[in-house]
Protein backbone atom coordinates (compact mmCIF):
# COMPACT_ATOMS: atom_id res chain seq x y z
CA UNK A 1 0.00 0.00 0.00
CA UNK A 2 0.80 4.07 -0.57
CA UNK A 3 -0.53 6.29 1.72
CA UNK A 4 -0.83 10.09 1.62
CA UNK A 5 1.45 12.07 4.18
CA UNK A 6 -1.88 11.91 6.46
CA UNK A 7 -4.43 9.63 6.64
CA UNK A 8 -8.23 11.43 7.42
CA UNK A 9 -6.44 14.90 6.97
CA UNK A 10 -9.20 17.30 9.08
CA UNK A 11 -11.36 14.55 9.02
CA UNK A 12 -11.95 13.90 5.15
CA UNK A 13 -11.50 10.31 4.55
CA UNK A 14 -9.06 9.04 1.66
CA UNK A 15 -10.76 7.53 -1.79
CA UNK A 16 -9.48 4.15 -2.56
CA UNK A 17 -7.58 2.78 -5.89
CA UNK A 18 -6.92 -0.97 -6.33
CA UNK A 19 -4.04 -1.32 -8.66
CA UNK A 20 -2.96 -4.29 -10.84
CA UNK A 21 0.50 -4.61 -12.75
CA UNK A 22 1.24 -6.45 -16.00
CA UNK A 23 1.93 -9.38 -17.42
CA UNK A 24 5.30 -10.32 -15.35
CA UNK A 25 4.96 -6.88 -13.96
CA UNK A 26 5.03 -6.22 -10.06
CA UNK A 27 3.86 -2.99 -7.75
CA UNK A 28 7.51 -1.48 -7.35
CA UNK A 29 8.50 -0.70 -10.78
CA UNK A 30 4.97 1.39 -11.15
CA UNK A 31 6.07 3.15 -8.38
CA UNK A 32 6.23 6.87 -9.87
CA UNK A 33 2.71 6.12 -11.22
CA UNK A 34 1.66 5.25 -7.87
CA UNK A 35 3.42 7.44 -5.41
CA UNK A 36 1.95 10.73 -7.86
CA UNK A 37 -1.35 9.38 -6.95
CA UNK A 38 -1.05 8.89 -3.44
CA UNK A 39 0.20 12.65 -3.47
CA UNK A 40 -3.30 13.74 -4.20
CA UNK A 41 -4.70 12.09 -1.17
CA UNK A 42 -5.72 8.45 -2.64
CA UNK A 43 -4.69 5.34 -0.53
CA UNK A 44 -3.17 2.94 -3.23
CA UNK A 45 -3.36 -1.12 -2.86
CA UNK A 46 -0.99 -2.39 -5.53
CA UNK A 47 -1.51 -6.34 -5.88
CA UNK A 48 0.49 -8.85 -8.03
CA UNK A 49 -3.09 -9.76 -10.48
CA UNK A 50 -3.71 -11.59 -13.10
CA UNK A 51 -5.32 -10.89 -16.37
CA UNK A 52 -8.28 -12.78 -14.48
CA UNK A 53 -8.61 -10.02 -11.33
CA UNK A 54 -9.33 -12.03 -8.45
CA UNK A 55 -6.21 -10.53 -7.11
CA UNK A 56 -8.35 -7.35 -7.42
CA UNK A 57 -11.45 -8.42 -5.89
CA UNK A 58 -9.37 -9.12 -2.75
CA UNK A 59 -7.63 -6.27 -2.50
CA UNK A 60 -11.18 -4.57 -2.26
CA UNK A 61 -12.49 -6.85 0.58
CA UNK A 62 -9.12 -6.59 2.54
CA UNK A 63 -9.07 -2.11 2.15
CA UNK A 64 -13.00 -2.66 3.58
CA UNK A 65 -12.18 -5.22 6.27
CA UNK A 66 -9.01 -2.67 7.37
CA UNK A 67 -11.66 0.39 7.12
CA UNK A 68 -13.50 -1.40 10.12
CA UNK A 69 -10.87 -2.85 12.67
CA UNK A 70 -9.89 -0.87 15.79
CA UNK A 71 -5.90 -0.61 15.43
CA UNK A 72 -5.94 -0.42 11.43
CA UNK A 73 -4.33 2.76 9.85
CA UNK A 74 -7.23 2.81 7.86
CA UNK A 75 -10.21 2.48 10.43
CA UNK A 76 -12.46 5.58 9.35
CA UNK A 77 -9.85 7.32 7.56
CA UNK A 78 -10.76 5.54 4.08
CA UNK A 79 -13.53 5.85 2.21
CA UNK A 80 -14.91 2.63 0.86
CA UNK A 81 -17.84 4.42 -1.08
CA UNK A 82 -15.21 6.08 -3.58
CA UNK A 83 -13.14 3.10 -5.00
CA UNK A 84 -11.37 2.85 -8.12
CA UNK A 85 -10.14 -0.16 -9.83
CA UNK A 86 -6.67 0.39 -12.15
CA UNK A 87 -4.37 -1.75 -14.24
CA UNK A 88 -1.57 -1.86 -17.07
CA UNK A 89 -1.65 -3.95 -19.66
CA UNK A 90 -2.74 -7.44 -18.22
CA UNK A 91 -3.16 -5.74 -15.24
CA UNK A 92 -6.15 -3.62 -17.36
CA UNK A 93 -7.45 -6.92 -18.40
CA UNK A 94 -8.23 -7.73 -14.99
CA UNK A 95 -9.93 -4.50 -13.98
CA UNK A 96 -12.42 -5.17 -17.15
CA UNK A 97 -13.04 -8.72 -15.46
CA UNK A 98 -14.12 -6.97 -11.69
CA UNK A 99 -15.45 -3.50 -13.79
CA UNK A 100 -18.90 -4.57 -12.66
CA UNK A 101 -18.62 -4.60 -8.93
CA UNK A 102 -20.90 -2.85 -7.49
CA UNK A 103 -18.15 -1.13 -4.95
CA UNK A 104 -16.42 0.49 -7.46
CA UNK A 105 -17.11 4.07 -8.45
CA UNK A 106 -14.68 4.04 -11.46
CA UNK A 107 -11.94 2.47 -13.41
CA UNK A 108 -8.57 3.26 -15.33
CA UNK A 109 -6.83 1.03 -17.93
CA UNK A 110 -3.65 1.85 -18.97
CA UNK A 111 -2.18 0.41 -22.35
CA UNK A 112 -4.41 -2.54 -21.73
CA UNK A 113 -7.79 -2.93 -24.52
CA UNK A 114 -9.33 -6.39 -24.68
CA UNK A 115 -8.75 -8.86 -26.89
CA UNK A 116 -11.90 -10.03 -29.73
CA UNK A 117 -14.51 -10.62 -29.05
CA UNK A 118 -14.53 -7.83 -26.74
CA UNK A 119 -16.77 -9.03 -24.49
CA UNK A 120 -15.40 -7.73 -21.66
CA UNK A 121 -15.98 -4.35 -22.01
CA UNK A 122 -19.73 -5.01 -21.28
CA UNK A 123 -18.55 -5.70 -17.43
CA UNK A 124 -18.12 -1.39 -18.01
CA UNK A 125 -21.18 0.04 -15.44
CA UNK A 126 -19.47 3.25 -14.26
CA UNK A 127 -17.04 6.14 -16.09
CA UNK A 128 -14.04 4.81 -17.29
CA UNK A 129 -10.82 6.37 -18.26
CA UNK A 130 -8.82 4.57 -21.49
CA UNK A 131 -5.47 5.85 -21.90
CA UNK A 132 -2.86 4.27 -24.38
CA UNK A 133 0.30 5.04 -26.56
CA UNK A 134 0.50 6.12 -29.70
CA UNK A 135 -0.61 4.32 -32.52
CA UNK A 136 2.21 3.44 -34.37
CA UNK A 137 2.90 -0.29 -34.74
CA UNK A 138 4.26 -1.61 -31.55
CA UNK A 139 7.07 -2.89 -33.27
CA UNK A 140 8.18 0.95 -34.57
CA UNK A 141 7.73 2.37 -30.90
CA UNK A 142 4.42 2.28 -30.43
CA UNK A 143 1.40 0.64 -28.33
CA UNK A 144 0.38 -2.30 -29.03
CA UNK A 145 -2.60 -2.22 -26.90
CA UNK A 146 -3.68 0.79 -28.98
CA UNK A 147 -6.10 -1.20 -31.39
CA UNK A 148 -7.56 -2.19 -29.23
CA UNK A 149 -8.08 0.71 -27.06
CA UNK A 150 -10.06 2.31 -29.64
CA UNK A 151 -12.43 -0.65 -30.36
CA UNK A 152 -13.25 -0.95 -26.60
CA UNK A 153 -14.20 2.50 -26.76
CA UNK A 154 -16.27 2.02 -29.74
CA UNK A 155 -18.09 -0.46 -28.26
CA UNK A 156 -18.73 0.72 -24.59
CA UNK A 157 -22.16 2.37 -23.36
CA UNK A 158 -20.88 3.83 -20.41
CA UNK A 159 -19.21 7.13 -20.25
CA UNK A 160 -15.56 6.60 -21.33
CA UNK A 161 -12.91 9.19 -21.91
CA UNK A 162 -10.29 7.42 -24.45
CA UNK A 163 -6.89 8.92 -24.40
CA UNK A 164 -3.52 8.80 -26.28
CA UNK A 165 -0.76 9.85 -25.58
CA UNK A 166 1.35 10.75 -28.50
CA UNK A 167 5.40 9.18 -28.69
CA UNK A 168 4.20 7.08 -26.10
CA UNK A 169 4.81 3.22 -25.90
CA UNK A 170 2.94 0.24 -24.41
CA UNK A 171 5.21 0.44 -21.24
CA UNK A 172 6.12 4.36 -20.78
CA UNK A 173 4.64 4.21 -17.62
CA UNK A 174 6.84 1.19 -15.71
CA UNK A 175 9.72 3.15 -14.48
CA UNK A 176 13.11 2.32 -16.46
CA UNK A 177 15.97 3.27 -14.56
CA UNK A 178 18.19 1.22 -17.63
CA UNK A 179 16.77 4.54 -19.76
CA UNK A 180 16.68 7.68 -17.29
CA UNK A 181 15.61 10.62 -18.92
CA UNK A 182 16.36 14.32 -18.39
CA UNK A 183 14.92 14.69 -14.98
CA UNK A 184 14.30 11.15 -14.48
CA UNK A 185 10.39 11.44 -16.14
CA UNK A 186 9.89 11.68 -20.23
CA UNK A 187 7.54 13.95 -21.54
CA UNK A 188 5.13 11.07 -21.83
CA UNK A 189 5.04 9.72 -18.72
CA UNK A 190 4.15 13.43 -17.58
CA UNK A 191 1.13 13.07 -19.62
CA UNK A 192 -0.14 9.66 -17.92
CA UNK A 193 0.26 11.51 -14.34
CA UNK A 194 -1.82 14.52 -14.78
CA UNK A 195 -4.26 12.40 -16.55
CA UNK A 196 -4.68 9.86 -14.41
CA UNK A 197 -4.33 12.28 -11.46
CA UNK A 198 -7.33 14.44 -12.95
CA UNK A 199 -9.46 11.45 -13.72
CA UNK A 200 -9.06 10.57 -9.92
CA UNK A 201 -9.67 13.69 -8.01
CA UNK A 202 -12.80 14.35 -10.39
CA UNK A 203 -14.56 11.11 -10.54
CA UNK A 204 -13.33 9.84 -6.75
CA UNK A 205 -12.96 13.13 -5.09
CA UNK A 206 -15.78 15.01 -6.55
CA UNK A 207 -13.18 18.07 -7.70
CA UNK A 208 -15.18 19.30 -10.50
CA UNK A 209 -12.19 21.64 -11.68
CA UNK A 210 -10.87 18.69 -13.22
CA UNK A 211 -13.46 17.78 -15.04
CA UNK A 212 -12.93 20.20 -17.88
CA UNK A 213 -9.83 18.69 -18.47
CA UNK A 214 -11.81 15.61 -20.03
CA UNK A 215 -15.18 16.91 -21.50
CA UNK A 216 -16.35 18.71 -24.27
CA UNK A 217 -13.94 19.86 -27.46
CA UNK A 218 -11.70 22.34 -25.69
CA UNK A 219 -11.22 19.88 -23.08
CA UNK A 220 -7.87 20.51 -21.46
CA UNK A 221 -6.55 17.57 -22.79
CA UNK A 222 -8.02 17.92 -26.13
CA UNK A 223 -6.06 21.32 -26.69
CA UNK A 224 -2.86 19.81 -25.84
CA UNK A 225 -3.02 18.30 -29.76
CA UNK A 226 0.76 17.68 -29.56
CA UNK A 227 0.20 15.24 -26.61
CA UNK A 228 -2.53 13.69 -27.23
CA UNK A 229 -5.06 12.20 -29.50
CA UNK A 230 -8.61 12.33 -27.58
CA UNK A 231 -12.13 10.85 -27.54
CA UNK A 232 -15.24 11.09 -25.52
CA UNK A 233 -18.21 9.13 -24.89
CA UNK A 234 -21.18 10.07 -22.48
CA UNK A 235 -19.36 12.27 -20.35
CA UNK A 236 -21.02 14.90 -18.76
Amino acid sequence: TIEPTELGKNGVKNPIVIFGPGAGAWPAIYQTLLNHIATHGFVVVAYNSTPQGPELTTAIDWIVSQSTQQGSIYFGTVDTTKIAAAGQSAGSLAVFNIANDKRLTTTLHINGGTFAPHTGVMNLVKPAQFICGDETDASSGGDIARPNCDVDFQLATTPVWNGGVIGATHTTVIDNPLTPTDGGISPQMTQFLAATAAWLRWQLAGDLTMKSWFVGASCGFCLEATAWTVQQKNLQ
